[in-house]
């Protein structure tokens, strides 16, 4: 499906110099900067992943299996509605970066618990099976 010009997020005006292929009286952005955008995403929610998947078992210590595993999915869910900002959104730059920045974070830390979690529930099945 191909956006209305009216909904397709448009370059600030310091970072158009650096496209000068871009349309001024539209200033929509090229498909360069949509790689940019999500390229520094997913780095955001892997640096995060790496990160709180040290700190998983602690968390879910204090919270539990079932805590942990239902708020990480809403924050894979909290990321997918950030899509559906940025096309309602999509013109102001600002709006656009903390509408994907923050859930990215979010999305990073919810994974590095989600895996550690899974992981560790089946572990302690299979102990409470096999301790009789």
């Amino acid at each position: 499906k191909i956006l209305h010009r009216s909904h397709q997020p448009r370059i600030p005006t310091h970072v158009c110099r650096l496209f000068p292929n871009t349309n001024r009286h539209h200033q929509t952005l090229p498909k360069l900067w949509f790689l940019i955008f999500w390229t520094i995403t997913i780095g955001i929610i892997y640096v995060t992943y790496g990160f709180f998947t040290s700190f998983a078992s602690s968390i879910i210590k204090n919270y539990g299996y079932k805590k942990v595993l239902i708020c990480g999915t809403l924050a894979y869910t909290l990321f997918d509605a950030s899509g559906l900002i940025i096309y309602k959104f999509g013109n102001n730059a600002l709006v656009s970066w903390l509408a994907v920045i923050i859930p990215a974070f979010l999305c990073g830390l919810a994974a590095g618990c989600i895996w550690v979690a899974q992981s560790s529930y089946i572990g302690h099945l299979t102990e409470v099976k096999y301790r009789d």
